[in-house]
């Protein structure tokens, strides 16, 4: 039965550990928040399809502590946008695990399925993550505004290729891209820089690529 099944919480401590020796700071209630979205995750996979069936034990190791490795490169090559775009969210990684640690940075999520946009509201309000976390029930990049520079994320779209595509034409300077598998031949230098990371992170599943699109004076002023 479902409600039997055990999530790997004790890699979820590691990873916690690993962030706090490389000074991330981990808010207050963190930990219980990120245990929480696991467990939603687990509840809701069978009716969404969140993540495969032999990673419902594996939750943690597999997808939070993966999301988690995000932060140390966004507080090294990132810290000074507030605002992050995840395209293709479903369950909610990247994104709701690093808005959980990043308490000062607006998140919007897209994603197109209705029964997994319906989770991600759910799991935003019992997060308590409502007012600076939202979700867009569209395909990207409807109802975005490109004028503000933003960290994007992408981990698991059907068609990264399209979606890089698209990024590459409407980045705002100063906006990064943290690739999580192949980087499309679409950024080019000299607008863009790219920079693979090869840090250990015992959790990262493929190789991490951060893009920045280069060229940021005079950053344009958008909304969100």
């Amino acid at each position: 039965m479902q409600d039997n099944i055990n999530i790997d919480f004790c890699s979820l401590s590691d990873a916690l550990d690993r962030l706090r020796a490389l000074r991330v700071p981990v808010p207050e209630g963190a930990v219980d928040r990120l245990r929480l979205h696991a467990e939603l995750v687990r509840m809701w996979n069978r009716v969404c399809g969140l993540v495969s069936a032999g990673d419902e034990t594996r939750i943690c190791s597999r997808h939070t502590c993966d999301s988690l490795g995000l932060l140390p490169v966004f507080y090294t090559s990132a810290s000074g946008l507030t605002h992050w775009v995840d395209i293709g969210s479903g369950g909610g990684f990247p994104a709701l695990p690093v808005a959980i640690m990043l308490e000062d940075v607006r998140f919007r999520l897209y994603e197109r399925s209705r029964r997994k946009s319906a989770f991600l509201e759910r799991a935003i309000v019992e997060l308590g993550l409502s007012g600076r976390v939202a979700v867009v029930p569209f395909s990207f990049p409807d109802g975005f505004d490109a004028e503000r520079a933003c960290v994007f994320t992408a981990r698991a779209v059907e068609r990264p290729e399209e979606v890089q595509d698209i990024l590459s034409r409407i980045m705002a300077p100063g906006s990064i891209f943290l690739v999580q598998g192949h980087v499309s031949a679409a950024f080019r230098p000299p607008m863009f820089h790219v920079e693979h990371y090869s840090e250990e992170w015992p959790w990262r599943r493929g190789p991490l690529t951060l893009v920045r699109r280069l060229d940021d004076h005079n950053v344009p002023r958008g909304t969100f």
